[in-house]
């Protein structure tokens, strides 16, 4: 899964690999993949229509 192999190039390189999920799958996806919920935050979403 590309998700997993990100993940572990990002720690080999010493970085940390955040994750913003955008929808509910992703927050599945974000757990499975064993990271935790800190602390809420805002996020915005700007639906741009040309």
């Amino acid at each position: 899964m590309a998700s997993s192999v990100l993940i572990l190039d990002c720690l080999e390189r010493g970085i940390y690999p955040n994750w913003d999920a955008a929808n509910l799958d992703s927050v599945y996806l974000a757990e499975k993949l064993g990271y935790v919920l800190e602390e809420p935050y805002d996020t915005y979403y700007i639906n741009y229509k040309k």
